[in-house]
């Protein structure tokens, strides 16, 4: 039982094995057990651009790893951290996660498993958009896209990712009853 300091909530949050950080915008909290906190900083994750805003957290095999989207510029964005309190900014672009000819306008999910993280977002490209992922095993740098199948009677949409013990997981919405709904992916 912590209480938050006045003008210090967190919105997001996120760990396990390895330590724990909860965000909001004026606030960085860290534990190593989640539970007793420190408020590490009086602002949210930094640096931020004008137009950023962070949308998920996870924990990963040697950090934390956040993302969201800058209005300003449209395109997708993530910061890195190797202990919730320094972080590390860079854009979808800088990343490498665009195909030819795409822009990544949004990373909206993340998930981690092992050393495997996946993130996911929407991408347009000729005025289409649509859902895409992206996997990392190197400590959150070397982005590779991935196809995360669609089962019968769901959408090509991404509305969530997960984890569990046997790996990790992502969610569509489903278009029938029966529906498999969550689809696993192989770490």
């Amino acid at each position: 039982g912590v209480t938050a300091a006045l003008g210090h909530p967190a919105t997001l949050l996120a760990g396990g094995q390895g330590g724990w950080a909860a965000v909001g915008p004026h606030a960085v909290w860290t534990s190593r057990s989640g539970l007793a906190w420190t408020l590490a900083a009086a602002h949210g994750i930094s640096p931020q651009r004008l137009g950023d805003s962070v949308w998920v957290m996870t924990r990963t095999a040697d950090g934390f790893l956040a993302a969201g989207a800058n209005g300003s510029i449209g395109q997708g964005v993530a910061w890195t951290s190797p202990d919730g309190a320094r972080w590390q900014r860079m854009t979808a672009a800088q990343l490498g996660l665009a195909g030819p000819g795409e822009t990544v306008l949004n990373l909206s999910h993340a998930a981690t498993h092992g050393n495997a993280t996946v993130i996911s977002g929407t991408v347009t490209s000729d005025g289409t958009s649509y859902d895409a992922a992206w996997l990392s095993t190197a400590g959150r740098t070397g982005w590779t896209r991935i196809t995360i199948p669609a089962g019968p009677g769901t959408e090509a949409v991404i509305t969530g990712l997960g984890s569990d013990r046997a790996g990790l997981l992502a969610v569509r919405p489903g278009r029938t009853a029966d529906a498999p709904i969550p689809i696993p992916m192989s770490t």
